[in-house]
């Protein structure tokens, strides 16, 4: 849908669903200011950070280690974006202590309207939880831990205690001004050709991997629950002082490309992908080490939807010029190595060149988001530079050509 051009039938369902779905939300919200719920057990979701007690938090943390006790909870530093995160400081007992259980964990969690709706919306509460559940235990990569997940589509609560990597490995997060050297970009590639190679083609993506969408399930919910066309072009136009000139002028080609991407994309053959590698999901520990964090996108889908947009995101636009060739050789390389898979070099340029389309569509709507998403769940300035990586990528890959025949 253009930007002016009245919504169809569908578009008017999903808006008064979203709606429905805010008054129901909005009703539980008040229910639980009004009873003001504690929880006590493993079972019980807090509805808000204030709620969490030193018993809950002993319920998820001590269950594997006899006499542990949590004798005292201080919350910390904390943000807000689709999720609000909050570090919480605890103190143990003396068998708390000498198990080595955290002193400081990450908590991610949807304690307000709008980030109950954002995450139930697109279910996104889901994809941490299987993760960090049935994922993280099997990889040997550079991820948080996760020690507790929970969460209720029906109420919009949901609660993720990860590791806290600023205690446990000194950890900075990545942001546009964050210069990643070759070496790092290297253990970018090398991190999601371990991901993508351990399940690549794998039976277990139909059995205990069910549950996981694919990506073009993922797009096509938020074509319908977002609107996506109408906040795509809206984002794309107020970045246009970003965006090549060559790319402006074919405007209208771009949504007919980001469909066709995503449809090519659902005939490739499947892994499990982190599906949102944009530089701000990266972090750096003290040694050095690239890691990647916020597994709520999480779904099935062909690994050069990662890699695409990890690199265009990750790199300066001069940087993945002259280095996206040798880091998808490397890639392919490792790949290979893990897997057993030769992918050719010829094919993995073409697909690289096709799925940048799908990073872009991520963030013209965040640029221009709809009413029902959290105003800060990116800085303006980010979206802005993530725009612009990804548009210059698409005019030196010649991305929309890549899409004939």
């Amino acid at each position: 849908m253009r930007p002016n051009a009245v919504p169809s039938k569908s578009t008017l369902a999903d808006t008064l669903g979203t709606a429905g779905l805010a008054a129901r939300l909005c009703g539980y919200l008040f229910w639980e200011a009004l009873t003001r719920p504690v929880p006590r057990t493993a079972d019980d979701i807090p509805c808000n950070y204030e709620s969490v007690t030193a018993e809950w938090f002993e319920s998820v943390l001590c269950k594997e280690v006899p006499g542990a006790k949590v004798l005292s909870v201080q919350p910390g530093r904390g943000s807000k974006g689709t999720s609000s995160r909050r570090q919480f400081l605890l103190e143990y007992n003396e068998a708390g202590r000498a198990a080595g259980l955290p002193a400081s964990v990450f908590a991610k969690g949807t304690p307000d309207l709008m980030t109950r709706l954002a995450g139930t919306v697109t279910e996104s509460m889901t994809g941490e939880a299987h993760f960090y559940s049935k994922v993280r235990p099997e990889l040997d990569i550079e991820a948080p831990l996760g020690y507790h997940s929970a969460y209720d589509l029906k109420r919009g609560r949901s609660i993720h205690l990860i590791e806290d990597l600023v205690e446990t490995k000194n950890a900075t997060f990545c942001s546009p001004q964050t210069r990643i050297s070759r070496d790092q970009a290297e253990q970018v590639v090398d991190l999601l050709a371990a991901l993508h190679s351990t399940y690549y083609k794998s039976h277990r993506l139909n059995t205990d991997f069910a549950h996981l969408f694919t990506w073009v399930e993922e797009h096509s919910r938020m074509i319908t629950t977002v609107d996506l066309n109408k906040y795509h072009h809206r984002g794309f136009d107020k970045a246009a002082p970003v965006i090549p000139e060559e790319l402006l002028q074919r405007r209208d080609e771009v949504w007919p490309a980001i469909l066709k991407s995503t449809e090519l994309h659902g005939r490739l053959p499947h892994t499990i992908i982190h599906s949102d590698v944009h530089l701000g999901n990266w972090y750096i520990t003290g040694d050095g080490r690239m890691g990647l964090l916020d597994w709520q996108v999480i779904a099935k889908g062909h690994w050069s939807r990662d890699l695409a947009y990890a690199v265009t995101a990750t790199l300066p636009i001069k940087d993945r010029r002259e280095w996206e060739r040798n880091l998808i050789q490397l890639y392919l390389n490792r790949f290979e190595e893990l897997s057993g898979e030769r992918i050719p070099f010829d094919e993995a340029w073409l697909r690289y060149r096709q799925q940048v389309f799908g990073a872009l569509v991520m963030w013209t709507p965040t640029y221009s988001p709809p009413a029902f998403v959290p105003k800060d769940m990116q800085p303006q300035e980010v979206a802005v530079e993530m725009i612009r990586r990804f548009a210059q990528a698409i005019v030196d890959l010649e991305s929309l050509d890549s899409l004939q025949g």
